[in-house]
């Protein structure tokens, strides 16, 4: 906590919205895997039948993955389903 109060001081952001810099690893890790395959959303959005902004707020972690959207996504990424869930 003292990491982030230093960090936020510094940034002049009050301790009580230093969450919004705090990332998630999964959704670290799937932009990172989403990079790896030089993928793009508009692609993976395309594949689940999906509009491209729910794929932008899955990235974001504000949607997550539907149970049936699983097998799409990891083969679009080239992972395993289990990593997914």
């Amino acid at each position: 906590m003292q990491i982030i109060e230093n960090i936020c001081s510094d940034a002049q952001v009050t301790t009580s919205n230093y969450a919004f810099m705090i990332r998630d690893p999964k959704i670290e890790w799937l932009n990172h895997r989403m990079l790896a395959v030089s993928g793009k959303k508009a692609e993976l959005a395309a594949k689940l039948g999906i509009h491209p902004s729910a794929v932008t707020r899955i990235f974001a972690g504000k949607r997550q993955i539907k149970s049936q959207e699983v097998p799409v996504v990891a083969e679009f990424l080239g992972v395993g389903t289990d990593q997914l869930i």
